[in-house]
């Protein structure tokens, strides 16, 4: 079970919500092993003003091009499976989406499956 939240900036292309929801999944699929049934994406375009840093260190075409990603799921990979998983998907998004590395942020939380209810 994984649970994907994407943030980035508006000035994003129309498709660029659904395309890198396929690319997460794809990645997760093949590098953590996460079905696709059990892989739910939400991607979230902001304005300019949500995407808040300190003053003075991006600019605001830096701030622009910044992609959060948040990934929660069940515990239990190596770190070196997890580094994997980075490179590869940090990879593919410049790849096909032309997203500089250097502007991905991931942040990967694990939980015990006993954190996770369903109706």
């Amino acid at each position: 079970m994984a649970l994907v939240r994407v943030d980035f900036h508006e000035s994003r292309p129309p498709d660029f919500q659904e395309k890198i929801g396929e690319i997460i999944t794809q990645v997760m699929r093949e590098v953590l092993k996460v079905p696709d049934a059990e892989n739910y994406v939400i991607a979230e375009a902001h304005s300019h003003t949500a995407v808040c840093h300190q003053p003075g260190v991006l600019d605001d075409a830096q701030r622009a091009q910044i992609v959060f990603i948040q990934i929660t799921l069940n515990q239990g990979r190596t770190t070196d499976l997890k580094q994997a998983f980075y490179a590869e998907l940090k990879q593919r998004m410049q790849e096909q989406l032309g997203v500089s590395t250097s502007a991905i942020y991931i942040n990967l939380v694990e939980v015990d499956r006993a954190n996770w209810a369903f109706a």
